[in-house]
């Protein structure tokens, strides 16, 4: 046989490469709106995960100030799970206002590419405001509900943005 080649290979090879750009063409659909879903499951684990060091840790030390802070936390010095401190809360919204966000950001562990936005309010009434004021593509928001000093309820909101 020699080297010639068949009107059955040019059509098979038509198909063949008609049903590769067809699958590639799906790949490409179907790829953007996954990489987004991941990337806003990454941002809300972000969320997840500042709102509990905010609401469920101490932070360092356990009685910090704004002169000894080595990390944020408003949990009550009870230690009981969504209890935070009034003190503690009052001490982060002066934080935020003397220092301001570069240094909350600092002292909560958050890394560069992430920016964030906290507030916590009591019965309605915005007690801290602190973060930036950006609009970004990507933005999730988390709501825990908190128990301030044992008497009244209250909420911290953690919005974290790409």
């Amino acid at each position: 046989m020699k080297g010639q080649l068949s009107y059955e290979y040019y059509v098979s090879l038509l198909i063949f490469l008609l049903a590769s750009f067809y699958v590639m063409l799906k790949i490409n659909q179907y790829l953007p709106p996954f990489k987004e879903f991941v990337l806003k499951q990454r941002i809300y684990s972000e969320a997840y995960q500042l709102s509990e060091i905010l609401v469920n840790d101490p932070g360092e030390p356990p009685d910090w100030n704004l002169s000894n802070v080595k990390r944020i936390g408003l949990q009550h010095q009870l230690k009981k799970k969504n209890l935070v401190s009034s003190y503690k809360i009052n001490l982060l919204n002066e934080s935020c206002e003397k220092f301001g966000y570069s240094f909350i950001k600092d002292k909560l562990g958050v890394p560069q590419d992430v920016d964030f936005r906290l507030s916590v309010f009591k019965d309605d009434k915005l007690l801290v405001s602190c973060g930036i004021d950006k609009r970004y593509s990507i933005k999730e928001s988390l709501s825990r509900t908190v128990y301030i000093d044992g008497k009244d309820y209250g909420k911290v909101v953690v919005e974290v943005f790409k």
